[in-house]
């Protein structure tokens, strides 16, 4: 386990050297930035979303036609819009049912879930840093861990295993995103303040760091059965 350099603020990701599909994180929170720049912050308006989704995707050397398929098998599926992504326990079960995910998956997909609900289920508007710090750390070692079971596991398919490992990646480099973008825009240098203006109105009104981590790693399963191209299009098009 190595830690590496975040350039959103002052809680650090921690990366997963042995995870082959850890640039999957980076590819997202890059991603996450260029398309809140885009559209000024985060939105409500699915088209604006896949809009700039397609444009960051492109970046990456994806064609629209590609990132096109992704979304609209995901639209098909019932995963999609980006609007309106089941939560992350209930889109595991989905999969399952739809055989998209074997139990064996599955079961990985709700151990993450569990432990988002574990280390991640606070405000971070009202929490003290060092609280979060911490939670941070035991969410993204808890992850790593999984991790090494995942990759180690002969029942998940060679698919499923890059899934599940772009998703366990996806969920540590974002609840570094969304906890120091959150801080970031407090009110004050170093506040812990929760910036709602930019926030009213979007299907992240709540604002739990929990909701936001969560949300990502759903795009990111959710593409799974989609290729690279789709977990990438859906873990940023998640956070959106």
């Amino acid at each position: 386990m190595e830690v590496g350099w975040c350039s959103v603020g002052t809680i650090t990701v921690i990366t997963n050297p042995n995870n082959p599909e850890d640039y999957i994180g980076q590819q997202h929170n890059a991603g996450v930035t260029y398309v809140l720049n885009t559209l000024g912050g985060p939105s409500s308006d699915n088209s604006l979303i896949l809009s700039a989704v397609t444009s960051y995707m492109q970046t990456l050397g994806y064609t629209s036609a590609q990132v096109d398929s992704a979304y609209n098998q995901g639209v098909r599926l019932g995963y999609l819009p980006f609007t309106n992504i089941p939560e992350l326990d209930s889109l595991g079960n989905l999969m399952y049912s739809q055989g998209k995910l074997s139990a064996t998956a599955n079961s990985y997909v709700q151990q993450i879930y569990t432990l988002a609900l574990n280390d991640l289920n606070q405000n971070v508007d009202s929490a003290d840093y060092s609280s979060v710090s911490s939670s941070y750390k035991a969410f993204a070692d808890s992850l790593i861990s999984l991790e090494s079971s995942i990759s180690n596991n002969i029942n998940l398919s060679s698919a499923e295993k890059t899934g599940l490992l772009s998703s366990c990646s996806v969920g540590r480099y974002s609840a570094s995103y969304w906890a120091n973008y959150i801080i970031k825009r407090g009110n004050g240098v170093g506040s812990m303040s929760l910036y709602n203006s930019e926030l009213t109105a979007t299907k992240h009104s709540f604002w739990y760091w929990l909701r936001a981590a969560v949300c990502d790693v759903c795009g990111a399963v959710l593409g799974s059965p989609l290729g690279i191209a789709g977990i990438i299009c859906g873990a940023v098009g998640g956070s959106a």
